[in-house]
C-alpha cells in the first residue's frame, strides 16, 4: 500500500512493505520457520525548514552541563564557526496548544481492562507538563482510524499490541538549522502495560513481579539501508529485572509496597511523562535518585519508588531544567545531574539506585543480603544469584572509579562476608558447604573485578587501580588467601589471588607475592600427593608472576 498526502508545509509519503530473506529455518510450507520475515511502514516527509513565528533557539554553550538534546551543529554565516542548538518546541505564552494523538488502539485495550483508566493515565503523562510552564502547552486527542504515526505533521502516542519489543521510547523530528522540534512520537508497548499490572496489581496469590525478560523471544530488527535509529530514550519495561529491586534477596516483597489500580495508572503515567520529557528536550538525569523524593522523572527509577515518590509528575530538577531551556529562568538547575555518557565514569551516576549514599545504603547492603542467602545454600530458586551480579557491579563501580575513600568502603562491602579471620565452624554446621561457598564466591568476586569481559562488569568496566587503604586491604587479604591462612581457601581462589596481585603492578603486591611464596614453599605434603603437586604449581605461578613483575 502506498499513500501520499499534502500537508501545510510539504508532503508525506508512506508505504507498507513486507519481505523475507531467502534462507529459511527448518519447517514446512512457504517461508516456514523464517526468523527474518518482517513487515513495516516506511514514512518519509519533505517539509520546509522554516522557523515557527517567534521561535527563540537556545545555544547549549550557555549551560554548564549536557542537560538538553542537541541538533546537528549549524554553520554560522561569515564566521567559519558553528553553533549547537538545543532541541525545543516553539513554546510561548498565548500559543495554540500542541496536540498529541493517543493511539485509538489504547481505547480498545482500556475496554478490555476496565479496572484501569489507561487512556486517562496516558493523557496525564502528556498534560502533566503543562503545570511546569504555567499555561497549556500540550493537549491530547484520541487518534482517528485514518490517522497514522507516520504522518510527519502529527505528534503520536503509539501503542503496539505486540509484546515482543518490551521498551518505551521517544523520537523527535527537528529543524537542524535551529533545533526547533517539528513533531514527536512516543512508543508504548503491550509488555510495558502488562508488566505494570503484574507488578502493581497482581491477582491474589500471584507474585508481585513480572517474568524475566529472558523468557520473551528475541527477533531481528529491520533497518533501512544500514541506517541505525538514534532514539532519545529506550525505557525498559519492568520485566528488565533491574526495576524490581523491591524484592528481598530470596525473592519475597521487601517492606511496604503500594498495590492497586491507582498504582498501575501512576506507573503508566510515569513512563509517559518520562518520554514526553525527552520530546521537550530533556536528557536523562541519572542523579535524580540522590535526593530524597526523587528530583527528576528523567531518571530510571526503581518502579515502586517511581509510584511512591509521585514521579508521575515532573520533579524539581525537571521544572528548573525546562524553565532554563524555554527562557523562563536564567540559572542552571541546582540539583545533582548526570546523563548517559557519565554512566561509564561516575559511580554516583547509575540507573535504578537509591539514596544519597548508594554505596553504603543501597548497593553494598543489597549485595551482602543476597550473598548471605547464597552462602547459606538457601537460593533454591536462583533469584539471589540472578540479582547478585547487578548489585556486585554497582558496588564494584566505586572500586573501579571512586575516590580513595570510596575504594576502601567498596572493598569492605564486597569482601565483608568472604574475608579471612572469621571462624566458620558454626556456619558449616548450620549450613553444610558454607566454607566451600566462601572460597568459590571470593574467586568469583576477584574474577569479576579483574578478569571478566567488559560486558559482564556493569556500566563502569575499567580494572580497579587501587591506592591507599584499599590497596593495603586487598594486598593483605590476597596474601593470606594464597597461603590459605584460615584453611578455607580453595586452590582456584589461591591461583586467582596470585593473578590479581600480579595485575595490580604495585610495590606492596610484589612484596606480598614474595612473602606468600616463602610461606607456601616451606609447607610439607606427602611426596606425590595431589596437594604437593598443587603447591608446586602455585609456587611456579608466583615465580612466573614475579620474574619479571613490573611489566
Amino acid at each position: 500500500m502506498v499513500s501520499r498526502r499534502r500537508i501545510d508545509d510539504g508532503t508525506t509519503f508512506e508505504q507498507v512493505f513486507t519481505g523475507a530473506v531467502n534462507d529459511t529455518l527448518p519447517g514446512t510450507g512457504s517461508g516456514a520457520g523464517n526468523a527474518y520475515t518482517a513487515s513495516g511502514t516506511l514514512g518519509l516527509a519533505l517539509r520546509r525548514y522554516s522557523e515557527g513565528e517567534g521561535f527563540q533557539p537556545f545555544d547549549v554553550a550557555k549551560v554548564a552541563k549536557d542537560y538538553y538534546f542537541v541538533a546537528d551543529p549549524s554553520m554560522e554565516k561569515n564566521t567559519g564557526g558553528a553553533v549547537s542548538w538545543a532541541t525545543k518546541w516553539n513554546i510561548h505564552p498565548g500559543m495554540k496548544p500542541i496536540t498529541w494523538l493517543i493511539s485509538d488502539k489504547l481505547v480498545q485495550v482500556a475496554k478490555e481492562n476496565p479496572k484501569y483508566d489507561i487512556v486517562g493515565a496516558v493523557r496525564a503523562g502528556v498534560e502533566n507538563w503543562n503545570a511546569v510552564f504555567g499555561f497549556k502547552v500540550f493537549e491530547t486527542q484520541i487518534a482517528a482510524p485514518r490517522d497514522s504515526f507516520a504522518d510527519d505533521d502529527k505528534n503520536y502516542f503509539i501503542y503496539d499490541g505486540d509484546p515482543t519489543y518490551d521498551y518505551a521510547f521517544a523520537d523527535a523530528r527537528v529543524n537542524p538549522n535551529t533545533g526547533e522540534i517539528r513533531g514527536a512520537s512516543v512508543y508504548y508497548n503491550a509488555a510495558t502495560l502488562q508488566d505494570a499490572i503484574d507488578e502493581f496489581d497482581p491477582p491474589a496469590g500471584v507474585a508481585a513481579h513480572a517474568p524475566a525478560r529472558s523468557a520473551r523471544p528475541k527477533v531481528p530488527r529491520v533497518t533501512w539501508g544500514g541506517l541505525r535509529s538514534a532514539r532519545l530514550c529506550t525505557f525498559a519495561a519492568p520485566a528488565s529485572g533491574k526495576a524490581h529491586d523491591d524484592l528481598d534477596p530470596a525473592g519475597a516483597p521487601r517492606g511496604v509496597k503500594q498495590h492497586g489500580p491507582r498504582e498501575v495508572e501512576k506507573f503508566i503515567t510515569h513512563v509517559a511523562v518520562h518520554e514526553i520529557g525527552h520530546t521537550l528536550g530533556l536528557r536523562h538525569n541519572f542523579k535524580g535518585s540522590l535526593l530524597a523524593g526523587q528530583s527528576s522523572v528523567m531518571e530510571y527509577i526503581i518502579d515502586p519508588d517511581a509510584v511512591a515518590a509521585n514521579r508521575d509528575l515532573p520533579g524539581p530538577y525537571d521544572h528548573d531544567a525546562i524553565k532554563r531551556l524555554y527562557g523562563m529562568a536564567k540559572g542552571d538547575p541546582a540539583q545533582p545531574f548526570c546523563t548517559d555518557e557519565d554512566l561509564a565514569v561516575d559511580p554516583m551516576c547509575a540507573t535504578y539506585d537509591r539514596t544519597g549514599d548508594p554505596l553504603g545504603k543501597y548497593w553494598g547492603p543489597a549485595y551482602n543480603a543476597r550473598l548471605t542467602v547464597i552462602l547459606r545454600g538457601q537460593d533454591a530458586g536462583g533469584i539471589a544469584k540472578q540479582r547478585l551480579d547487578r548489585d556486585l557491579s554497582g558496588t564494584a563501580a566505586f572500586l573501579r572509579a571512586g575516590t580513595a575513600a570510596d575504594q576502601a568502603r567498596a572493598w569492605a562491602e564486597l569482601d565483608k562476608q568472604l574475608a579471612l579471620g572469621a571462624d566458620h565452624a558454626a556456619d558449616n554446621l548450620n549450613y553444610p558447604g558454607y566454607t566451600d561457598r566462601v572460597s568459590e564466591l571470593q574467586n568469583r568476586l576477584l574474577q569479576r573485578l579483574f578478569f571478566d569481559p567488559a560486558d559482564m562488569r556493569g556500566d563502569i568496566v575499567a580494572d580497579p587501580v587501587l591506592t591507599g587503604a584499599a590497596l593495603t586491604a586487598v594486598v593483605n587479604e590476597l596474601q593470606g588467601v594464597i597461603t590459605n591462612s584460615d584453611k578455607y581457601r580453595g586452590w582456584n581462589t589461591r591461583r586467582t589471588s596470585v593473578d590479581v596481585l600480579e595485575k595490580l603492578q604495585a610495590q606492596p603486591s610484589y612484596h606480598a607475592l614474595l612473602a606468600a611464596r616463602a610461606s607456601i614453599a616451606g609447607a610439607t605434603y606427602p611426596a606425590g600427593s595431589p596437594e604437593a603437586a598443587l603447591r608446586d604449581d602455585l609456587v611456579a605461578r608466583i615465580d612466573a608472576a614475579t620474574h619479571p613483575y613490573f611489566k
